[in-house]
């Protein structure tokens, strides 16, 4: 008898390179290094401090994924591992051959093996000591070398690999992650691999009741690992929510439109995502992937203005999120993306950046660049080589998107929406959280809240005029700090228009609490629109629009 009830199509499931990708840039880049991988660094300390200050029992690290030297270090056992002086052995050899630094005397470098091989309750114990101060700059020297660069990438990806055999193995293995969405996978091996590479003895029960069913979903994960740890300053927790936030990068790239470059961009990079960073210009099957896997790094490193940013290329839109400098007008600092249609321009904190234009890429130098206001929200993006400026993209929020949009959840940064937030004022919040982000004075939560409190002022003081720059003001007297929404109608010559809050009061009040006051704001001004509409038609003058003027 023949059987005709057809089987429901099994899911694809994430590809290896997808969870290398995911593992490398959101658990990596996000989580770990950000713009800096090729340097020591230590978990939670303060560099401008003498003193080293730790994060539970970290020490040293260097690498896009972070490899803890003191997790890695057992001189007393025959076949250990003994990563530090791996490290000051490949220093010495480049030393010798380059000649760019001066070779350790063996005195200097059996104190550097040990000084790196400490774990952070060692630190602590010796007052947080910290390294030789010139020794850890000619360490230093030596990570940012190309030498430098391929043996700490080495690193990397021998630990990604570790990484998939120990932790994502028996993650897939799991009917917890065979019954996930792909999204929900994604955020799983972000998760997992976060919190294995950051300590291997916690992760092992959370893998434990993983593999024999102990949790029903991908909320029951994260609050395992939430639970770890009862300190106030959990570092598993903040690494979760840190690799949370690149798992949200990752999934807005894979379910991006055909249409946005981006697309294209991470597709090429997922070929081979563990490919190494300084031979980018040396796969001539990928010509352009020095712009696409710097473009896509750059977005897990400053993932506050990725989603708003891929959004709008989506749709064929506009976006633009950079900081200003005050002492030199239309010129930038810090990092920025700029996006019109299918054209985007993105450059790091360091101004190193790309461009793709009509289809084409090329490398920007941020100090080239300058933002010219036209007025009513219209912004042209110069770039000025000495032949005189050029006009590189223009964001005009009055343009229609060249592709409808599509609605996503995960377009808040903390993941949870924004109901009743259409896109524009999804672009509007992440571009006032990508400037309270880079200020680095509040906590991821502490800067939806604010976004959304100062969007809310702005759309009460000004209906009607977008919301063009953001800038974050100094402290008064009394410690409080004023965050501004500005408008210029007229450009740079004013006058300009703004609203204000105090970001300490802002920060207590719930996003979501907001964004209700949003949604009834939008729909109180449409309504009013519309019966204004109504009498102007009978003749009457339409009322003035609000807001603080200056200038």
């Amino acid at each position: 008898m023949t059987d005709n009830h057809q089987q429901p199509a099994a899911r694809r499931g994430l590809t290896d390179n997808e969870i290398r990708a995911t593992i490398y840039f959101a658990v990596g880049v996000t989580s770990e290094s950000g713009e800096n991988p090729f340097r020591l660094a230590v978990a939670g300390d303060n560099p401008r401090t003498p003193r080293i200050e730790v994060a539970a029992n970290s020490g040293y690290t260097f690498g896009t994924v972070q490899i803890d030297l003191g997790q890695h270090y057992q001189p007393n056992v025959r076949g250990g591992e003994n990563v530090p002086a791996d490290l000051v052995n490949a220093y010495q050899a480049w030393a010798r051959q380059s000649r760019q630094a001066a070779v350790l005397t063996p005195a200097e470098a059996a104190e550097a093996i040990s000084d790196l091989g400490r774990q952070g309750h060692e630190i602590n114990r010796q007052g947080g000591t910290d390294l030789d101060p010139d020794v850890r700059r000619r360490l230093n020297g030596f990570l940012a070398s190309d030498a430098g660069v391929t043996w700490g990438h080495n690193r990397d990806v021998a630990q990604v690999e570790k990484l998939m055999d120990n932790a994502i193995e028996p993650l897939r293995r799991s009917q917890l992650y065979r019954n996930a969405s792909e999204d929900d996978q994604v955020r799983l091996v972000a998760m997992v691999a976060k919190v294995y590479n950051q300590n291997e003895n916690e992760a092992g029960p959370i893998l434990n009741t993983i593999a024999r069913g102990g949790y029903r979903g991908v909320d029951q994960v994260s609050n395992a690992i939430g639970a770890i740890s009862s300190s106030r300053t959990d570092y598993l927790e903040e690494g979760r929510d840190k690799a949370l936030q690149g798992a949200r990068v990752v999934n807005a790239l894979r379910n991006s439109h055909p249409g946005n470059p981006l697309h294209a961009a991470w597709d090429n990079v997922l070929d081979n995502p563990l490919v190494r960073p300084n031979r980018l210009d040396r796969d001539p099957q990928h010509p352009n992937l020095p712009g696409e896997y710097g473009t896509v790094r750059r977005l897990f490193a400053n993932y506050q203005q990725a989603l708003p940013f891929i959004d709008a290329l989506d749709r064929g839109g506009s976006y633009q999120q950079a900081q200003l400098s005050r002492e030199q007008p239309g010129r930038f600092v810090s990092n920025g993306v700029y996006a019109s249609g299918n054209n985007f321009v993105t450059w790091d904190t360091r101004g190193n950046g790309h461009a793709y234009l009509n289809g084409g890429w090329s490398a920007i130098d941020r100090d080239d660049l300058q933002r010219v206001n036209r007025g009513n929200g219209v912004i042209d993006l110069n770039m000025d080589r000495g032949g005189g400026p050029k006009c590189l993209l223009t964001v005009d929020p009055r343009m229609p998107a060249l592709r409808p949009g599509q609605r996503r959840a995960d377009l808040s940064l903390d993941g949870d929406g924004a109901p009743g937030v259409g896109h524009v004022e999804q672009a509007a919040l992440g571009r006032i959280n990508g400037v309270l982000a880079a200020d680095g004075r509040w906590t991821p939560e502490q800067c939806d809240n604010i976004s959304a409190q100062l969007l809310c002022r702005h759309r009460l003081d000004s209906p009607g005029l977008a919301l063009e720059r953001v800038a974050i003001g100094h402290p008064t007297a009394t410690g409080e700090v004023h965050v501004f929404a500005m408008h210029s109608p007229s450009g740079e010559r004013g006058p300009h228009f703004y609203s204000h809050v105090e970001a300490g009061q802002a920060a207590r009040v719930p996003a979501s609490q907001s964004y209700e006051q949003l949604a009834q704001i939008g729909a109180q001004q449409s309504q009013q629109q519309s019966q204004q509409q109504t009498q102007g038609q009978g003749g009457q003058d339409a009322p003035s629009r609000g807001g603080h003027r200056m200038g």
